[in-house]
């Protein structure tokens, strides 16, 4: 995969919110397809993609018009939720660790607090 191939899958990725299966399947596909026509065309620029396969908004539009709605509204309401959970995980441990680091501040001063204190008596 040469670099302009490259580029143009990392454009057409930007362009879909939810890579799942068949996106995937479909951008890979894709991409086999712009890389076989890179090498026998021999293509080095990437406006002579967009003439061929057409911009990645256009690809992502395409893909979009053909694809079932409701599917879609359900991977991202789904999509949704999971980034809900994964927040709310993250902040239930970022208190958790708080409250552990404060009360081992707390022990750590407590036991500074106390120094013990010798005093040495001679006896002659």
């Amino acid at each position: 995969m040469n670099k302009i191939c490259k580029q143009y899958r990392m454009e057409v990725k930007s362009f879909f919110p939810l890579i799942a299966g068949k996106e995937k399947a479909y951008i890979n596909a894709l991409i086999d397809d712009v890389c076989d026509y890179c090498a026998e065309e021999r293509i080095t620029t990437i406006e002579k993609l967009y003439e061929a396969y057409g911009t990645p908004s256009e690809v992502a539009t395409t893909y979009y018009s053909m694809a079932d709605t409701t599917e879609m509204i359900k991977k991202m309401r789904i999509s949704k939720w999971i980034k809900r959970c994964m927040a709310s995980v993250l902040v239930i441990v970022a208190l958790c660790a708080s409250v552990y680091s404060y009360h081992l501040y707390r022990e750590y001063r407590l036991i500074a607090d106390s120094e013990i204190v010798t005093i040495e008596t001679t006896i002659e």
